[in-house]
């Protein structure tokens, strides 16, 4: 597995958006298992560094995919992964974009 950065935010540069990131940024909300009870959506990435700090990731799927156009095929990438701590906390995300790169991210 590829281990992420360590803490990848700077708390004092990140300005939460949602009212959760408000909440974690004044420490009113200490650990993920808070969130993941109350079924609040997680929408700020920030979030999930700051309370879990060591997370590995895996890629488990690529694919390549084809659109028709006008102008002929358009190609982009799709790509699942798996995003966890070793720990009890494991996430799937998926993404697409034009470049392999820019889906994995």
């Amino acid at each position: 597995m590829k281990k992420m950065s360590e803490s990848n935010v700077d708390t004092q540069e990140w300005i939460p958006r949602t009212k959760l990131g408000k909440l974690v940024k004044e420490g009113k909300v200490a650990s993920i298992k808070d969130i993941l009870e109350y079924n609040m959506p997680i929408r700020e990435y920030q979030i999930v560094d700051l309370l879990i700090p060591s997370l590995e990731s895996k890629i488990i799927y690529s694919d390549i995919v084809q659109r028709q156009t006008d102008a002929g095929e358009v190609n982009s990438y799709r790509v699942v992964t798996i995003v966890g701590n070793r720990s009890g906390f494991v996430g799937v995300g998926t993404g697409k974009a034009r470049q392999l790169n820019d889906a994995r991210q």
